[in-house]
């Protein structure tokens, strides 16, 4: 009634008992079971090894597309209110720019090496700028002439510069482009400054937009018009004439740079590479200070002092970032006077005999300074030399500079202006100002004595005093 139940089973008759030499047939059952596990450990091993060949695909396709990218971070520091300079409207702070790896969030197709940080204010389309011939590059950057369609009101097309990174560029390079974007975003507006217009931070390499100058830098710009140093000028045509520049020019040149200065001092910002070269001439003759690369803002403690290496422009340098690397804005006034004799000399190179910076320091150490150019009154000469004074308190500010620059182009707009071209002797930096400084100037039979004013640094009396 429960039903029935068949088993089967093999029994094996032997006459012997097997000894350790013999082998007995294995049951049909674990030979099955021993093929299983051969093939599902074979299976596990295949897989495991696709896996590792598909995630190996995947890491070297997202390392060729650039989906890892270094972000870079701006950190924006809060003004600073408290010991600002008199007339100044707040005292800005460097940002912090710093670089971090991290994974991409933007599409693999638009992917770049480095992620900017978007600014609303400033962002431009990309695709509204068409790139055209180079303007010019250094070690890791390069600047190239751009047309920009609607960057300005009422202008359907405006010329522009772009600053962009080279190839092979480095972190350092990166952070120092972007420094100085912001620092011309902190600056402000002025007309003697390049100022930025916007940038391209989206979508590609980091592209920054500045005003065009379309008669490039000073020191090319007067070099270019060192024709009119000729002592025959009637041999030079007409057209020639009407580019040769007048000491009114110069002067007003020297100007224009001093205002842009001194709406940087207002700022609290000092250059620290002040030279003809970083000075543009745009459309007529409109002077604009450029290159902020080694820009540093100095707020409250209106000072910087430089910690690391790199190259620096020794012969535009006072000796006290010569010697402490000290820079304020009275080591720009120092950069200042060295323009000028630049100007005077339609881009002459200063200090052209001597070859190093220890050298450079003992020279004026000793009191020596730049000659007077051979067209370069005696005025001007004298503002010169009290621009390198050696002690920084006893140089003109860059407010007392505007002020005697435009006495002094009003001079030469009057046609009785007389201009002394006479040679000077070394000046020692170390006079006490509680002395009368006296310069004895030999002409060839009459003496000419300058006593400098008490009541202001630029300001002389000249003594005329017939000899016996």
């Amino acid at each position: 009634t429960l039903g029935a139940s068949y088993e089967s089973a093999y029994l094996a008759v032997v006459d012997e008992l097997p000894t350790e030499d013999d082998t007995l047939t294995e049951y049909p059952i674990r030979s099955h079971l021993k093929v299983i596990m051969t093939v599902v450990l074979s299976g596990c091993i295949m897989v495991l090894a696709i896996i590792v060949v598909i995630v190996c695909k995947k890491l070297k396709r997202e390392k060729v597309k650039h989906q890892w990218t270094k972000k870079v971070i701006v950190l924006q520091q809060p003004p600073v209110t408290e010991n600002c300079i008199p007339g100044m409207t707040k005292a800005m702070q460097m940002p912090i720019i710093r670089t971090e790896t991290q994974r991409s969030t933007l599409d693999s197709t638009m992917v770049s090496e480095y992620e900017f940080p978007i600014d609303l204010n400033w962002e431009f389309q990309r695709n509204k700028l068409s790139l055209g011939e180079s303007l010019g590059e250094g070690a890791f950057g390069k600047v190239v002439m751009a047309e920009a369609q609607g960057l300005v009101k009422d202008q359907a097309l405006t010329i522009v510069a772009v600053k962009m990174l080279k190839e092979n560029h480095t972190d350092a390079n990166v952070k120092g482009l972007v420094c100085e974007m912001e620092i011309m975003k902190m600056i402000g507006k002025h007309v003697n400054i390049i100022n930025l217009l916007g940038c391209c931070c989206t979508d590609g390499p980091l592209y920054v937009i500045v005003e065009y100058a379309p008669h490039g830098n000073l020191k090319d710009f007067l070099r270019s018009h060192r024709f009119g140093l000729a002592n025959d000028f009637v041999k030079v045509s007409e057209e020639r004439k009407k580019e040769i520049l007048i000491e009114k020019e110069l002067i007003s040149f020297a100007y224009q740079i001093a205002r842009g200065m001194e709406y940087l001092a207002s700022r609290s910002c000092i250059h620290r590479d002040l030279a003809a070269r970083n000075v543009l001439v745009s459309d007529g003759y409109v002077m604009k200070i450029a290159d902020f690369g080694l820009a540093r803002d100095i707020h409250s403690q209106e000072y910087y002092r430089k910690t690391t290496t790199s190259k620096l422009p020794i012969r535009w340098m006072a000796p006290e970032s010569l010697e402490e690397n000290f820079y304020d804005s009275q080591s720009d006034v120092w950069s200042f006077g060295v323009l000028l004799w630049e100007i005077m000399t339609l881009g002459g190179y200063p200090y052209s005999a001597i070859p190093a910076w220890d050298n450079l320091l003992e020279h004026l150490k000793k009191g020596k300074r730049l000659e007077q150019p051979s067209l370069c009154s005696v005025d001007i000469y004298m503002f010169m030399l009290s621009c390198w004074h050696y002690r920084p308190e006893e140089r003109p500010t860059f407010n007392d500079i505007v002020q005697h620059l435009d006495r002094l182009v009003s001079l030469t707009a009057n046609e009785e202006y007389l201009d002394l071209s006479l040679p000077l002797p070394e000046i020692s930096p170390s006079s006490n100002d509680d002395e009368e400084d006296e310069l004895d100037m030999d002409d060839g039979g009459t003496d000419y004595r300058m006593y400098p004013s008490k009541h202001h640094k630029t300001d002389f009396t000249y003594l005329r005093i017939e000899k016996k």
